[in-house]
């Protein structure tokens, strides 16, 4: 496999190449993706490291994102979580150039973006080493601003919920109006989509013992755990799928554990 995804990056531009994995891999098991997914992040790192700032290799990368970080979210998720890698797959590829290069990159990027969970992230937590305001200097506010208002218009259309790591959007925009989003998340637990993605987005394994749990106090910034909780509740008894009832049940055990946590 390692052969095969190099080959496909030596012989054709990454775009391409990522592209050209992608339809091989909704074919694989769902159980193997995530191991290939990893390998190919393995391949794609060495790669970038040898050619920095080669042409597509940014644009590439975001594109290419959303399937990567789609299998990072959940209780489900890999211990070795895509975006971080991701974040700093795209502080490789800038390479050593001035923060104003890599500001007018992602400005020429973000009108094309359909999915800007990684930019999201990307401008809230920088990348490996490099803070966000060392990498893009004076310039990190208007980009900042500039994606507000992109997620401004994907909750003013509910969308948010349907990029592929709606948790890192929602952190980059609490940054900026704390208010707007506790709001935002309390009114979309009235849409099925939004209650969904709730109750999946915060639920994470414990690294102590496995279990599932919710950190109560850092999500209680964003979230409305009354209200939430009595959703579940009602999900649980009366949701119309077995799904949706397994979903709620598996939030109010990891909200209990969530809850017992805070007075360890």
């Amino acid at each position: 496999m390692t052969e095969e995804i190099e080959a496909l990056f030596s012989n054709a531009p990454p775009g391409e190449a990522f592209a050209s994995i992608e339809a091989r891999l909704r074919a694989c098991p769902e159980a193997e993706t995530n191991i290939q997914r990893s390998l190919v992040l393995d391949c794609v790192e060495a790669l970038v490291r040898n050619r920095p700032r080669e042409s597509g290799w940014v644009a590439a990368i975001f594109a290419a994102s959303p399937a990567y970080l789609r299998k990072g979210q959940g209780p489900a998720a890999p211990a070795a979580l895509m975006e971080d890698r991701l974040r700093a797959l795209i502080g490789a590829a800038f390479g050593p150039g001035a923060p104003v290069e890599r500001s007018v990159q992602i400005f020429a990027l973000l009108p094309d973006l359909a999915d800007i969970s990684l930019v999201c992230a990307l401008l809230h937590k920088g990348s490996g080493d490099l803070a966000p305001e060392d990498l893009f200097g004076a310039e990190l506010i208007t980009l900042k601003t500039c994606l507000c208002a992109c997620v401004e218009r994907l909750a003013a259309k509910g969308e948010i919920w349907l990029q592929a790591a709606p948790s890192a959007i929602l952190w980059f925009w609490w940054v900026a109006q704390e208010d707007r989003v506790y709001a935002f998340v309390k009114s979309s637990m009235m849409d099925p989509r939004g209650v969904t993605a709730l109750l999946d987005m915060i639920v994470e394994t414990s690294e102590t013992d496995g279990t599932l749990v919710i950190a109560v106090r850092r999500w209680s910034k964003l979230v409305d755990f009354q209200s939430l909780e009595k959703h579940a509740l009602q999900l649980a008894l009366n949701g119309s799928s077995r799904d949706d009832r397994t979903r709620a049940r598996r939030f109010l055990d990891a909200f209990g554990n969530g809850k017992s946590e805070l007075f360890r």
